[in-house]
């Protein structure tokens, strides 16, 4: 077999992965994530997946584990670094948070969650001012982005400016 067929079977197997993740089938995408990242252990794509699903599972621990598996794989991850700063800020660890949807934004600036994210993280934090900064961002990427309007809205309350 080819480089070319793996490369494709894997990716036919991540899409098909990603559907069950899509549908709510977390348990069945887990157990098939597993085995994917045994076939293919220094894939990011899959241990960012399989954190994905732990997250929908609620099981932040096994979530963290594998966003950090996928990027040690891929350190400039963005998606990764984001998807851990969701677990980490599951988890009430804000700070780490904040670090992680910051890492995510400096490889990918265009990445309206996690500036959103990041926004919520730093409201949380007693930071309102840097909030609005990265909630703004976050607007201008996506105009009609209802989470990140909220929580603008809640930070410019929080600085003592509601008519805002």
């Amino acid at each position: 077999m080819t480089r070319s067929t793996d490369v494709a079977r894997f990716r036919e197997k991540l899409l098909a992965l990603t559907a069950l993740f899509k549908q709510g089938k977390f348990q069945e995408c887990r157990v098939h994530c597993e085995a994917l990242a045994k076939q293919f252990p220094k894939e990011p794509t899959t241990a960012n997946l399989l954190g994905a699903t732990y997250a929908a599972m609620g099981q932040m621990d096994e979530a963290i584990a594998s966003y950090t598996r996928a990027l040690k794989s891929w350190p400039d991850f963005a998606e990764a670094h984001s998807n851990l700063g969701d677990a980490l800020l599951g988890l009430g660890k804000t700070e780490e948070a904040a670090a992680s949807y910051q890492k995510a934004i400096h490889l990918k600036p265009e990445l309206v969650v996690a500036q959103t994210n990041l926004g919520a993280a730093l409201i949380q934090l007693g930071n309102p001012e840097a909030a609005v900064s990265s909630l703004e961002k976050a607007l201008e990427i996506e105009p009609d982005l209802a989470e990140a309007h909220n929580n603008l809205a809640m930070a410019l309350n929080d600085l003592g400016r509601p008519e805002e």
